[in-house]
């Protein structure tokens, strides 16, 4: 079990924790009878317990592990190694100081790395030294089966527990006690490689260091499985791997038979001359190469001649993890607004992913996503945002990650302009017209409901901030109520077209009314008619007047309204027509004809006297006829 605490005094929310295996093995998913996770708070001291327990240990826990801990823009992490040797639970005898040397050997439970050399300045050799742990049951302790975990006494400080006699459980705290060093065991890099399963290549590379997998089993394949000569020019030879830490200081060391004899160091080949990155130097019989500040191009395989004798080693230089120094933020924008994740990395050049929702964003999605570097600094841009870009994203390294939600809301649109109701006439045109505070913002017209298409006579333009409905020659069923409605926006504006009908009454002409009576040849009077008795008298009456009037003719004020008969009465158009047949002395008298229309009236009177052929005078007889 794996115990660690985390003091929230200076968190604003609760930190997250993520226990992973390996680089990104995240073991959250792993969950179960088998790895088990807890979580406790002591809401006094304002501090987090997490525990890791893991259940029947088998070899496949095996490995390198690492906690972190996040909360917002703070980040921390803790890296340990599990080793499993044996079965997965072990007995522990009471006392080590009773085993064999052969037993005391193979009761070790850890032995630990270390490279020769200071850390900071100089990568030196591979070495493994037997770090013996003293674990002394207490007194009376009996037990069978054992777990540890770390204490809060930090560093060098252990617990262990054992299962004692009648179900008691005693933990039993100890100090780290180093044995007297032994002799330093060479370890041949090359060997563990070989003798190693190919499941647990990239372990070997993790444990030394090695980021050029593919290159170290490319080299791996090429060496000579032949057994190495006895050499008359070295004293001692070059180890076959060394391993240095990217901008840290290596020395490549030999011991030579002859002091004078000449030497050469060569990588992949080229033999290397003396210069700032590479400095010869001789202390009795030793040669000694340094390389400073180790990059990435000085891993290869290293030479020194002397005469016809050689011998080879391979320099394998680590790439420190790339730690995330300054943590993304959240970004909470409007639609169409430009997004910019910022990152800083530990290491200038570092390379990183870039993820949204779990899926790694790449650089074939450039038309949505742009990725930028400048020294230790990163960006993810998005140019303008869409909801759709709503969601969780994180940048990974190989030594952490940061994670930042991006919230995007609808953008706030402003009507600057709003549409108005309209009353046209026939045949005129008519403009719908709005102005919005964002030139790229889109829309659709409506009519009733139903959006508006565009035709001969009906156009719909987007200029700017303005956005025009034209409708030209309006006819009636242009008549209702007119919608605009902007795309991604809960908003809509609205406006009602009045067709104007104009009606026109049609008012004839008019024309007062008139009686064009001709008496011209009438000797008597001009308003006298005679007539000889048994004749016919036949009087056509001219007439004017718009509307056409209305004609009545009377004797003595009595209408005379037959139109048939001896004394009868025509009317046409314009043109009345009075006629007696066979005159007689009864029809003598005062006749009147009027006509009205809603212009006016008209009148003339006639007098009509019957007379006898004998009483006439020839030549007016004549006339008559």
């Amino acid at each position: 079990m794996v115990v660690t605490k985390v003091d929230s005094t200076g968190l604003l929310r609760k930190p997250t924790m993520k226990w992973l295996k390996g680089k990104w093995l995240d073991l959250a998913s792993k969950a179960g009878k088998h790895l088990q996770f807890k979580e406790t708070y002591d809401r006094n001291t304002k501090i987090y317990t997490y525990e890791m327990k893991i259940v029947k240990v088998i070899d496949g826990d095996a490995g390198g592990y690492r906690c972190e801990v996040s909360s917002k823009d703070k980040f921390d992490s803790c890296s340990f190694d599990i080793t499993v040797e044996g079965q997965s639970l072990s007995p522990i005898l009471p006392d080590l100081s009773v085993l064999s040397p052969a037993e005391e050997k193979s009761a070790n439970i850890l032995e630990a790395f270390k490279r020769s050399g200071d850390a900071g300045e100089d990568a030196g050799e591979l070495d493994f030294s037997g770090l013996l742990k003293k674990r002394l049951p207490p007194p009376g302790c009996h037990g069978h089966e054992c777990f540890s975990q770390r204490s809060p006494g930090g560093a060098g400080s252990r617990a262990q527990s054992w299962a004692g006699t009648g179900g008691q459980r005693h933990v039993f705290c100890w100090e780290e006690v180093k044995q007297k060093e032994e002799p330093k065991e060479e370890v041949d890099v090359w060997e563990i490689l070989k003798s190693a399963k190919p499941s647990e290549y990239e372990k070997i590379a993790f444990q030394y260091g090695i980021t050029d997998l593919r290159g170290m089993l490319k080299r791996l394949k090429k060496m000579k499985k032949v057994e190495p000569k006895k050499s008359d020019a070295f004293l001692k030879k070059l180890d076959s791997a060394y391993s240095v830490d990217k901008g840290s200081k290596i020395k490549l060391a030999v011991e030579l038979s002859d002091p004078d004899a000449p030497i050469k160091w060569l990588r992949n080949g080229q033999e290397i001359k003396p210069s700032a990155k590479y400095i010869f130097e001789n202390v009795g019989l030793k040669r000694i190469l340094i390389i400073n500040k180790a990059t990435l191009a000085d891993d290869a395989a290293y030479e020194c001649v002397v005469g016809e004798d050689k011998c080879f080693t391979e320099v394998f230089v680590k790439e420190p993890p790339v730690l995330i120094t300054q943590l993304l933020d959240d970004q909470h924008v409007v639609v169409g607004d430009r997004v910019e994740f910022e990152v800083e990395v530990s290491e200038e050049g570092a390379n990183v992913i870039w993820m949204k929702d779990g899926v790694e964003l790449t650089r074939e999605e450039t038309f949505k996503y742009r990725f930028k570097k400048d020294g230790r600094k990163h960006w993810l841009i998005i140019n303008e945002a869409t909801k759709e870009d709503i969601g969780m994203y994180q940048v990974f390294t190989n030594g952490g990650e940061s994670k930042a939600e991006l919230l995007v809301e609808d953008k706030e649109l402003k009507v600057l302009q709003s549409i108005a109701d309209l009353t046209v006439k026939a045949a005129e045109q008519a403009v719908f017209k709005c102005e919005v505070s964002d030139e790229k913002v889109t829309g659709k017209w409506f009519k009733d409901g139903v959006e508006v298409k565009a035709s001969n006579r009906i156009k719909m333009t987007h200029i700017g901030r303005i956005h025009k409905l034209t409708i030209d020659s309006v006819k009636p069923e242009d008549e209702g109520d007119y919608t605009f409605v902007p795309d991604g926006y809960a908003l809509s504006l609205s406006a009602k077209l009045n067709f104007l009908e104009i009606k026109i009454d049609y008012v004839p002409r008019q024309e007062p009314p008139k009686i064009h009576l001709d008496t011209t040849g009438n000797v008597v009077s001009q308003n006298t008619i005679i007539v000889v008795a048994g004749n016919k008298l036949r009087l056509d009456v001219e007439i004017t007047g718009e509307p056409a009037p209305v004609v009545t003719w009377a004797k003595a004020d009595q209408p005379i309204v037959q139109s048939e008969g001896r004394v009868r009465v025509e009317n046409r158009k314009d043109l009345s027509c009075f006629t007696i047949e066979g005159a007689e002395r009864d029809d003598e008298g005062k006749y009147s004809i009027t006509v009205t229309n809603p212009a006016g009236e008209d009148k003339a009177v006639l007098f009509i006297k019957i007379v006898g052929e004998s009483s006439l005078h020839p030549s007016l007889i004549q006339c008559l006829y």
